[in-house]
């Protein structure tokens, strides 16, 4: 059966879906996409997703930090900040992803990446321990290929 969702409908279902994206998530403990152009959940796939993947375990191997903890919400502590370096390693990776693309295996906007890749770059300039952090996950993740 064919249903056409209105502007109205498709911003409530958006909702919805990025919910359960975040439960999934949660549950499976790896990034997950519901794709709205198709009627399945692709999960773990593509190299951003990847690349997450790897980052997320050298977060936690450094700092405690999970996958989860990273992919929530949480201002608590050091997460936002090493966030925002996940942020920035992603974007600045060889992959090449958009601010958007980025965003979206947060459950966020551009605006909250870019904003995120500018505050780790200044904890980085101005942080020896953020500075450190940041090359040691750009060095294990290539040591890792």
């Amino acid at each position: 059966m064919k249903y056409e969702i209105t502007t109205h409908q498709s911003a409530s279902i958006t909702a919805v879906l990025a919910n359960a994206e975040t439960k999934i998530s949660e549950i499976l403990q790896q990034p997950v996409q519901v794709l709205l152009t198709s009627p399945k959940v692709e999960i773990g796939v593509g190299s951003l997703d990847d690349l997450l993947y790897r980052v997320a375990e050298v977060v936690y191997s450094i700092t405690g930090i999970t996958r989860v903890e990273l992919l929530g919400k949480s201002r608590n502590g050091n997460t936002p900040i090493v966030r925002n370096i996940v942020y920035k390693v992603l974007y600045e990776s060889k992959i090449e992803p958009s601010y958007k693309q980025v965003g979206r295996l947060f459950l966020r906007d551009h605006s909250t990446v870019l904003s995120g890749v500018k505050s780790a770059n200044n904890c980085i300039h101005t942080s020896e321990v953020y500075r450190n952090l940041y090359h040691s996950i750009l060095k294990q993740i290539q040591h890792d290929k």
